[in-house]
């Protein structure tokens, strides 16, 4: 990114008033997506504009527990004890699965940051925000909760409350937090990638920035585009000139960088030091929505719509499947890719496809 572009940024962003940490730091994954309070707007303006950079996907999940929802407009859940029992149990075999992998992986543990990259809180709802995992929907929802059109980061919590209140078993009620829940999104690790290649480098079809405001330009060009024609040793191609990046580049490009769209899940949110109280699956994200909201004591019409994640108009084709992207990929990335994620598949219980589970007994 150009140093005026940079400067005039930061400049713009300090005038506003936009910069807001939990800890007074500042990096360019929370300063440009997380922590600016304009973000929900900006990213609308986007979408309006380029639909090609916008994308937030949710697979369908044909053996959902509760198949009721949505099926008809105006079709609602009720919230009966049946549904309580079978919703609970799916937080409860989910949570299993994370303590039991955390369990097992100790020494892997000690690695993991001591602290969440980036929280949100609306009302009594504490989020540990990861882009690319319903991060748009939770903006979008955590807003409204909040009856404003921008997300205002709780910013006067120190680190140290934030951490305290995620540590605990016990819920402590002198907290400032109390009574928030603790929620973690996650999606097969993946299929997360492959949403971001869409998102970010259009899914292979040519990019151009042009129609794009200057603010825009300089946060898509001088954070996504530039970094990976580095990556790649390829020619840095101007602004407006026309970029394509296949897949293979991509991936390559996320290997050797650091972003928090595709950084991985226990490195973010830190899902083995902290007590999450719902862990939330982005292809079941309407029923878990829902029911976080009753314990949450949030009713939907505080929110104006329905826990519906919002559709793809990313570019470049959808898949059959995001394996399918990686199939015939170099062996070398492949075993980058599972040395990176191999513990967001093994805590949050996803399968781990067979080109990629290969690499387990190396």
């Amino acid at each position: 990114m150009a140093l005026g572009s940079y400067f005039f940024i930061v400049l713009k962003c300090y005038w506003n008033k936009w910069i807001f940490r939990l800890d007074g730091e500042l990096t360019s994954c929370e300063f440009f997506h997380n922590t600016c309070e304009r973000r929900l707007h900006l990213h609308n303006y986007m979408s309006k504009i380029h639909k090609k950079y916008v994308q937030e996907e949710a697979s369908p999940n044909e053996a959902s527990l509760v198949p009721s929802i949505n099926k008809e407009k105006g079709n609602t859940l009720a919230h009966d004890d049946a549904w309580d029992s079978i919703m609970s149990e799916r937080f409860k075999s989910r949570r299993k699965i994370l303590d039991e992998a955390c369990s097992k992986h100790k020494d892997f543990n000690s690695k993991i940051p001591g602290r969440p990259i980036s929280m949100k809180m609306a009302s009594n709802i504490l989020l540990c925000h990861i882009p690319k995992v319903g991060s748009s929907t939770w903006i979008k929802h955590l807003s409204k909760i909040n009856q404003r059109k921008s997300l205002e980061p709780h910013h006067y919590f120190s680190t140290s409350i934030v951490s305290d209140y995620l540590k605990s078993l016990v819920l402590d009620s002198s907290s400032p937090l109390f009574p928030a829940v603790r929620v973690i999104t996650v999606r097969p690790p993946l299929e997360r990638l492959v949403s971001c290649y869409r998102d970010k480098y259009a899914g292979g079809d040519n990019i151009t920035l042009g129609v794009l405001n200057p603010w825009e330009t300089a946060i898509l060009y001088g954070r996504f585009h530039v970094p990976l024609m580095k990556s790649n040793n390829m020619k840095i191609l101007k602004k407006h000139d026309l970029l394509s990046v296949t897949f293979e580049q991509f991936v390559r490009h996320i290997t050797k960088a650091k972003d928090c769209h595709w950084r991985p899940y226990y490195n973010q949110c830190s899902p083995c030091l902290y007590n999450y109280d719902y862990i939330t699956h982005l292809t079941e994200f309407e029923e878990d929505l829902k029911y976080i909201y009753q314990k949450a004591k949030v009713e939907e019409d505080q929110l104006g719509f329905g826990a519906k994640v919002r559709e793809s108009s990313a570019g470049g084709p959808k898949p059959s499947s995001p394996e399918s992207m990686f199939e015939n990929l170099p062996i070398d990335l492949l075993q980058k890719i599972h040395k990176i994620y191999r513990m967001d598949f093994l805590l949050f219980g996803f399968e781990m496809p067979s080109f990629l589970q290969q690499f387990e007994m190396c």
